[in-house]
C-alpha cells in the first residue's frame, strides 16, 4: 500500500484528498494533507521523500552510470567523477523519472542542492536527472567537473596572482 509515514501515524494515498502548502504556528512550512476524517500536517522532508516514491521501474540500458561528483578541498587535481552502475529508472508518485542504483532511488543519497544529479549514457553522454538542474547535458565527464568547479567557485588562483581581497 502506497502511502506517507507521519510521526504520528501512516496515511494511505487514496485517503489524501487534497495536499496544500501551510506554516505552522512558528513560521515552519508544513504540507497540510487533507482526508476524509481531518487534516494532518508534515514537514516538507516528509512529503518531498514521498513523492520520491517509485510506483514503477524500467530497466536502464546496460553501460548506463549514475554519476557522483567528488568535490572538496583546495586542490582540484583530486576532484572526481565516480560511475555507479545503474540497474533502472523509476517512475516516482510525484510524476519524475529517476535513476536507481543497487544502492536505491538516486544511489541512495540526497540531491546536492548546487549542481544536481547526473546519468552518463552508453555512449559517453552525461545528462542531467534533476528537473530543476540549470545545464540538462555534457559531452563527457570531464566537461561534468569542469562545470562543478565553476558552480562551486573552487577555481584555483594562479600562482602569480594574489588572491582577491
Amino acid at each position: 500500500m502506497t502511502g506517507v509515514y507521519n510521526h504520528q501515524c501512516f496515511i494511505p494515498l487514496h485517503q489524501v484528498v487534497s495536499a496544500v502548502p501551510v506554516e505552522n504556528r512558528h513560521g515552519v512550512e508544513m504540507v497540510q494533507l487533507r482526508q476524509a476524517d481531518g487534516t494532518t500536517n508534515m514537514d516538507l522532508m516528509t512529503w518531498e521523500r514521498f513523492g520520491a516514491t517509485p510506483v514503477q521501474l524500467i530497466p536502464s540500458e546496460t553501460g548506463t552510470s549514475f554519476l557522483h561528483v567528488f568535490t572538496g578541498g583546495d586542490d582540484t587535481d583530486e576532484w572526481s567523477v565516480e560511475a555507479v552502475p545503474l540497474i533502472g529508472w523509476a517512475l516516482c508518485v510525484d510524476g519524475d523519472v529517476r535513476p536507481v542504483t543497487a544502492a536505491g532511488v538516486n544511489d541512495g543519497v540526497s540531491e546536492p542542492g548546487d549542481i544536481g544529479n547526473f546519468v552518463q549514457m552508453p555512449n559517453g553522454k552525461v545528462v542531467s536527472c534533476s528537473s530543476w538542474a540549470s545545464h540538462g547535458w555534457f559531452e563527457n565527464t570531464e566537461k561534468l567537473l569542469t562545470f562543478a568547479l565553476e558552480v562551486r567557485g573552487k577555481r584555483p588562483v594562479p600562482a602569480t596572482q594574489e588572491p582577491a581581497a
